[in-house]
């Protein structure tokens, strides 16, 4: 019985092959571009995966509440993780590091190469899981000045050596460390990234502010008791008894707050505003492109209707036949869903096929290592699954239409009343182009926005401005590592600063001024700097002068002033010059309390506001210190005419001269600034692609139904060439009809595409405005290919000898 049927569902496919092959394609298309989305969306979901307790770890992150708002950030004070552990019985472990990673010089031998990492305390290794290749958790940190690193870090350090437990490293030409662990290399869909890690206690040791209530500069972790609900620890850390600030309060004035943010939603979900999480972030294009593939899906599926119910008088005799000689209605629906599963399951074999060889280049534009994984059980079911679903959804229609007709009237020759199929064909033509276009609408957007801040003013001059980071001696014999650089013929200038332009930095709200609301609580940015800085980055003094050698201060071992009645002569950007009050800035003083003083500073220059973090926000207030010697980044300033391999070339040799010891590493700050944007740039590719696909799945059903209404309309288009009409009358003639769907989805898809464009450029302060020429241009696109892919077949049609389709009559 079952071979009877395959044999008449293959036969059925033989007869109408261009239509089947169509099919097969356009849905093979659909499946393929699916499962290149499912498989990105599955990567970034399972971030962290391969953290057993990710479901019990969390980061501690902190509420900062100003003026203009709530300010969200991971910086936390040295003593909060023993005070936690100790306070809240639903806590069972605490970790400290240091934040971000950190990058040193490593010499092995007589190699050296520059590795980062962090600092942790040893629960690090027992609240995440790192397997280790060699040694084991317990014994990592045995010694003060252990260091346990990566198997890409040991073959970095050491080669193809084996056993390089109790190998000594010398860390920043410093301290020798021994290696004690050697850990399995990290996914790379983890958000924890390292070369090495080194016991919090040496870092800790040495940084004696990090110590205090007062500062707030390392990352704190978290490991919650098995069933213990994170959302009530997070009530309980809002009573003002466990208030883990500058100090400890019994009342509830507070502005900082601390909350618990768990691992899960580390990659997806770290965007806050004003204290909660806003739904936006790495979540957003997840839920975007998951709905994206279900509708490209739905097109391919559509493309399956429309051309089975648009052939349905080919096998209206068959269908009758098959009635009277006793064939049901459900076995007929049967029958029909059958030949599309079959169909879906040759386009999945088609669409893996596909999917193996863009592979490389899907996993080129999203710049991750994804596999097909078929051998993975839960892969093949969700292809299977996915497969099942397309082959009901495209047969649910026709099959149902097909198995409605009246055998009676089929035999008799009596013409089958389509009414309401054409119009359900031609709704469903209106639905696929409506969505291309809205792709299409969509793309041109994300492009434009993504091109709107990449060339907004920063304020700054990026272009051939290199960033080195100032290992060794630099900062100490600067002067002489400056003058040899501009000796090269090939640099500007050189300058030291703290943080990087593009980046935020050292942060305040502890500064006063003359007239300002005792109240008011402002963060206030503080960057350490060389006199050559605004000459070297290229920002404008728009009002008083620029850093001078008179502007220098004695200041001790933490950079601040030793005399502390003597001002320091700062540079402050507009933002800050409005908030200091009405006029201008120059000459107006400040104040800082620092440890049991205070300092004063004179504004002595105001520089034009400039962007840095959020590149869709709005500047924020910035003071610029003359304090060279906290640097820890070298700007070099490349002349605009200068042969770039040349000047690296010269540049190089000087940094070798004065920093011997030190490797020559660099980045571009325009590269730094690129980098920002990969999400978005990664977007704008995706969605470029997929409107493209969407188009091609919609233009396949397109061709297919020009095809069959020039078959359908054979006899008349002879008699109308008999008659005298020209090829490009019958041409039109055939095209308006789908030119009008056409015009029909420009009208639908057009507000749609407004509405749902506006909604997404809401996330971004900095943003375009909706141009009408867009919809133009994308009414436009897609009526020229409709119009292209229906000509083929109607001057095809046009251009037939008419003696052919009139020679039966």
């Amino acid at each position: 019985m079952l071979k009877i049927f395959l044999k008449t569902i293959f036969r059925n496919l033989s007869k109408n092959k261009g239509y089947s092959f169509l099919n097969i394609f356009g849905l093979a298309i659909g499946i393929a571009c699916a499962g290149f989305i499912f498989l990105w969306v599955e990567d970034e979901v399972n971030f962290n995966s391969n953290n057993v307790k990710k479901d019990q770890i969390y980061l501690v992150k902190t509420n900062d509440k100003v003026d203009d708002g709530v300010f969200t950030h991971s910086s936390t004070a040295g003593p909060m993780a023993p005070s936690m552990q100790a306070s809240i019985p639903g806590i069972a472990n605490t970790c400290r590091t240091t934040e971000g990673s950190t990058s040193f010089l490593f010499t092995i031998g007589n190699k050296a190469v520059n590795a980062s990492g962090k600092y942790v305390e040893p629960s690090f290794f027992s609240m995440f899981t790192l397997p280790f290749a060699e040694g084991n958790a317990g014994s990592a940190f045995s010694q003060l000045h252990s260091i346990v690193i990566t198997q890409k870090t040991a073959k970095k350090f050491f080669g193809d050596e084996k056993d390089v437990i109790g190998k000594t490293v010398r860390m920043d030409n410093k301290q020798d460390y021994v290696v004690s662990g050697v850990l399995k290399d990290l996914p790379e869909n983890s958000t924890e990234q390292f070369e090495w890690l080194a016991p919090f206690k040496v870092w800790y040791d040495a940084n004696p502010r990090a110590q205090t209530w007062f500062n707030f500069g390392l990352s704190t972790y978290v490991e919650l008791k098995p069933g213990v609900d994170a959302a009530a620890i997070n009530r309980q850390l809002l009573n003002p008894f466990y208030d883990f600030t500058t100090q400890k309060i019994e009342d509830d004035k507070s502005t900082v707050h601390v909350f618990l943010f768990g691992m899960n939603n580390w990659h997806l979900r770290d965007d806050f505003a004003n204290g909660k999480m806003t739904g936006s972030g790495r979540i957003l294009y997840v839920r975007l492109f998951s709905i994206i593939a279900w509708i490209i899906l739905f097109i391919a599926c559509i493309n399956f209707m429309n051309l089975a119910t648009a052939g349905s008088e080919k096998r209206a005799k068959e269908i009758g036949v098959r009635k009277v000689l006793g064939s049901g209605k459900k076995r007929l629906v049967v029958q029909f869903i059958g030949e599309a599963i079959l169909m879906a399951l040759l386009s999945a074999v088609v669409a893996i096929a596909l999917m193996s060889l863009l592979l490389p280049a899907f996993n080129s534009l999203v710049q991750k290592d994804l596999s097909l994984g078929l051998t993975n059980p839960y892969h093949f079911s969700a292809l299977l699954l996915l497969t099942l679903i397309c082959g009901l959804v495209a047969g649910s229609y026709p099959s149902l239409y097909l198995s409605s007709f009246n055998p009676v009237f089929v035999l008799k020759g009596i013409k089958l009343k389509t009414g309401s199929a054409v119009f359900i064909r031609k709704g469903l033509v209106v639905t696929q182009f409506a969505v291309s276009i809205i792709l299409i609408i969509s793309t041109i957007i994300i492009y434009q926005q993504v091109q709107h801040v990449k060339t907004r003013d920063l304020g700054y001059n990026k272009n051939n401005l290199m960033q080195v980071d100032a290992q060794g001696d630099i900062v100490k014999t600067f002067p002489a590592i400056k003058q040899d650089l501009i000796n090269t013929g090939f640099v500007k200038n050189a300058a030291l600063a703290d943080h990087t332009t593009i980046d935020g930095g050292n942060n305040t709200t502890n500064i006063s001024w003359q007239g300002k609301d005792p109240n008011s609580i402002l963060v206030i940015s503080q960057r350490l700097v060389s006199q050559e800085f605004m000459s070297t980055t290229g920002m404008h003094i728009i009002e008083g002068r620029d850093f001078q050698p008179t502007d220098a201060v004695e200041l001790d071992d933490n950079h601040m002033p030793k005399d502390s009645n003597q001002f320091m002569n700062v540079i402050v950007t507009q933002s800050m010059e409005k908030l200091l009050g009405k006029g201008s800035a120059v000459g107006k003083t400040m104040e800082r309390p620092f440890n049991n003083g205070t300092f004063h500073l004179r504004v002595t220059g105001v520089v034009k506001d400039y962007v840095y973090g959020d590149m869709y926000g709005q500047s924020a207030p910035v003071i610029f210190y003359d304090i060279p010697d906290a640097a820890s980044l070298l700007y070099v300033k490349i002349k605009p005419e200068s042969h770039l391999e040349n000047a690296l070339t010269k540049i190089a040799a000087v940094m070798k001269k004065d920093n011997p010891a030190y490797p020559f590493e660099y980045k571009f700050v325009d590269d730094q600034f690129n980098q920002i944007f990969l999400s978005e740039m990664l977007i704008s590719k995706l969605s470029r692609v997929f409107a493209a696909l969407a188009i091609l799945i919609s233009c396949l059903g397109l061709f297919g139904l020009a095809a069959y209404t020039a078959e359908r309309r054979t006899k008349e288009i002879g008699v109308r060439k008999v008659l005298g009409a020209s090829v490009s009358g019958i041409a039109t003639l055939l095209s308006k009809d789908f030119l009008k769907l056409v015009l029909i989805s420009c009208i639908v898809a057009f507000p749609l595409a407004w509405l749902i464009m506006n909604k997404w450029l809401q996330n971004y302060q900095y943003r375009i405005t909706i141009s009408w020429w867009i919809f133009l241009i994308a009414g436009v696109v897609a009526i020229l290919i409709a119009l292209l892919t229906v000509s083929f077949q109607a001057i095809k049609a046009a251009m037939a000898n008419p003696v052919n389709s009139l020679r039966s009559e």
